[in-house]
């Protein structure tokens, strides 16, 4: 199988194609595939949103291996899925030539340097939002997905809902009339996060967790 995925290819493995009624990357081919067909999948973050994609991803696509800074989750996680293969570093994960594409799940600091990464290891990408935290991130992941010639979504779910994109076609064309109002909830209360000091886990990787951010005091 070639190992460069044509944007073809990407969108009808589902990569490309947005999560529809699902929470991840619907990787769900419109017709059967064969075994030099499938895409080979590495997973980078399996946190409980990482968790969560890994389940639709499951029976779908082939997953090779697993990254996580946190190595018994990571564990864990391949175990649910058949993958031979597990890191706590996930660069390593980008050096396999077997692996097509990406899932990045990682936290949000990681995100631009995960998928640049992931983008000059030859690897087109999933990665959840948001894809940066400035301008400056998100032009440098462009450009690297445009110099290596990558596919990239952003788990950016809404946006790939198909009830969504005709809601959109719909206001474009002017089938429904000029839109004068628009009245938006945000039905997410505000979220405090105090947990108390503890010992660094056996088995994390604390400096890989932090990655570019400022240690925590």
């Amino acid at each position: 199988m070639s190992k460069r995925l044509t944007r073809r290819r990407f969108a009808q493995a589902g990569l490309a194609a947005g999560v529809g009624a699902f929470a991840g990357p619907q990787i769900l081919p419109a017709k059967a595939v064969g075994a030099n067909d499938r895409v080979v999948v590495g997973m980078i973050g399996v946190g409980n949103r990482g968790r969560d994609l890994l389940r639709d991803l499951k029976g779908r696509v082939d997953i090779a291996a697993i990254a996580d800074v946190y190595l018994p989750r990571a564990r864990e996680a391949a175990n649910s899925v058949g993958a031979k293969h597990v890191y706590q570093d996930y660069r390593k994960l980008l050096e396999r030539d077997d692996v097509d594409a990406v899932v990045i799940a990682t936290p949000h600091r990681w995100h631009a340097l995960n998928s640049i990464h992931a983008a000059q290891a030859g690897k087109d990408i999933y990665c959840e939002k948001p894809l940066s935290y400035s301008i400056r991130e998100g032009r440098l992941i462009v450009e690297a997905v445009r110099k290596h010639k990558r596919v990239l979504q952003v788990g950016t779910q809404l946006r790939s809902q198909e009830r969504v994109y005709r809601g959109c076609m719909h206001v474009r064309n002017g089938s429904i009339g000029k839109v004068n109002r628009v009245l938006a909830v945000n039905y997410h209360s505000p979220m405090e996060i105090k947990h108390p000091a503890q010992d660094i886990p056996k088995g994390l990787d604390w400096d890989m967790w932090c990655g570019p951010a400022e240690p925590p005091p």
